[in-house]
């Protein structure tokens, strides 16, 4: 009887150091788990972050572009006028050196407003990378 009470005894001993080791890896895979998730939701938080950034910048730039679309605007409606102002006085040199000069400002002005617009579509793109990333982090 005693040979069977130590090994009744020693299944015990062996099923409580079994479940001992299996609670301490359960816990030690769900600490790990619950770091990976931690550190994904910093990464996301990043990604956001980044996202907005973008947004703003892409935000700023095309206000800038608009700027520069409106001040060629009223740049064309000033040399239609001084244009058509010199026409009257009738100084063909001094009109011709006024179209000179405007032409010059005109390919300034759209070589600017091209450079402009393509970087906000380059912030665009950005923008939504950034996002397709934020919503697969999720």
């Amino acid at each position: 009887m005693t040979g069977l009470s130590f090994f009744v005894a020693l299944v015990g001993v062996l099923a409580a150091l079994g479940f001992f080791l299996s609670a301490r890896g359960a816990k030690a895979a769900l600490a790990a788990r619950v770091a990976e998730e931690e550190r994904l939701r910093a990464e996301a938080e990043a990604g956001r972050k980044a996202a907005a950034e973008a947004r703003s910048e892409a935000k700023e730039r095309k206000e800038e572009a608009a700027q520069l679309r409106a001040d060629l605007e009223r740049s064309r409606r000033k040399a239609f006028e001084q244009q058509e102002a010199s026409k009257r006085i009738g100084g063909a040199p001094a009109l011709r050196e006024e179209v000179d000069k405007l032409a010059a400002r005109l390919a300034e002005a759209r070589a600017e407003a091209e450079h402009q617009a393509g970087r906000a579509k380059a912030l665009e793109k950005e923008i939504e990378k950034a996002a397709a990333q934020a919503e697969r982090a999720k």
